[in-house]
């Protein structure tokens, strides 16, 4: 009998790909259609090279800290997606791999996101899409959006009273304070270190002062959960915040315009870009397989899927997205997430 199987058992291992198809682990913190669209093609990697992938969604508050305790102890995925901002201290902790893939693959790729992924001269992970803060607004309330600051308080006033809000945001957090001070002149990260004892600095928190204290347009304890309900109910004409934002409002139509000139300042509001990467996990059971399901991510067919069904703003260079609103009503145009 054994001698009887022993062909049979040889030629299965000769098929292509029989014995080397590995099952990918990938953790990510996507909500509603990037979580949608990054699971497709996913998936459409899968059926390509004959692996299997198991798509695993981690709440974004507990992801950071999961992943740094996963990863050391060998039980985190094999690819993970988030920003690129911890990248400089998940290097320290090992968590993540330099890229072994295509470099070519950087050259398809806008350079900015390309930068972001680069930590002292190494470049980590495969850049997916860009992201940052917008000025959101109710497009059945707001007809035409502010492009400067006092034009955002005069419309906000409009609609602040009882319950309701001309403007929501987070004001407490770091990264939305960084718009404002760049518009000041302000970068506290010129000098190699943290420097918050600057004009600008003192400018910035002057206008944050202004909006939510003197003006009385924005709730004096923002958080996330506060202001995603507020634009629900209909409590919130303008919010600023990002394309993942968009997740949180149901049903209820949201438009996209630039955040507005400081006037003050002169000078547009400048928020931070953030680049959501693959990152290829240290201790993964397949590094290889992870990398080229990063790379099928970030290349055409990956990126083509998240931009039309996740509606990102993909990273690569010969991506053109349709600018027509699927959350709007038919007459108004404006970015479609």
């Amino acid at each position: 009998m054994i001698r009887w199987l022993a062909p049979w058992l040889a030629l299965l291992l000769l098929v292509p790909g029989a014995a080397r198809a590995s099952e990918v682990v990938l953790w990510h913190s996507y909500r509603a259609a990037e979580e949608k669209a990054l699971d497709h093609a996913a998936q459409a990697w899968a059926e390509r090279t004959g692996n299997t992938v198991s798509v695993v969604a981690v709440p974004f508050g507990a992801f950071d800290s999961k992943v740094e305790t996963a990863i050391p102890r060998g039980n985190g995925p094999d690819l993970f997606v988030a920003a690129h901002g911890s990248l400089g201290a998940w290097v320290q902790m090992g968590l993540v791999q330099p890229w072994s893939g295509d470099p070519a693959l950087y050259d398809t790729l806008r350079p900015a996101s390309v930068r972001a992924i680069t930590w002292k001269g190494t470049r980590y992970g495969a850049p997916l899409a860009v992201k940052s803060l917008l000025l959101l607004y109710d497009p059945s309330v707001i007809a035409t959006p502010p492009r400067t600051t006092d034009a955002l308080i005069a419309q906000a006033k409009e609609h602040t009273g009882g319950r309701r809000y001309g403007l929501a945001y987070q004001a407490a957090e770091a990264y939305f304070l960084a718009p404002w001070v760049h518009a000041f002149g302000g970068d506290p990260f010129a000098g190699g270190t943290v420097d918050l004892d600057t004009q600008a600095q003192a400018d910035a928190f002057a206008l944050t002062k202004r909006l939510a204290v003197d003006e009385g347009i924005a709730p004096l304890q923002p958080t996330a959960a506060l202001v995603a309900r507020l634009y629900r109910q209909g409590d919130a004409a303008f919010v600023i915040s990002g394309p993942w934002f968009v997740a949180d409002v149901g049903d209820r139509p949201i438009a996209a315009a630039p955040l507005p000139v400081v006037s003050k300042a002169g000078a547009p509001a400048r928020p931070y870009l953030t680049v959501d990467t693959a990152f290829v996990a240290t201790h993964g059971a397949h590094p290889d397989v992870a990398t080229d399901l990063a790379a099928f991510l970030a290349g055409p067919e990956g990126a083509r899927i998240r931009q039309e069904e996740g509606r990102q703003a993909v990273t690569l260079k010969d991506a053109h997205p349709d600018d027509r609103c699927s959350r709007c009503s038919s007459s108004r145009r404006t970015r479609r997430w």
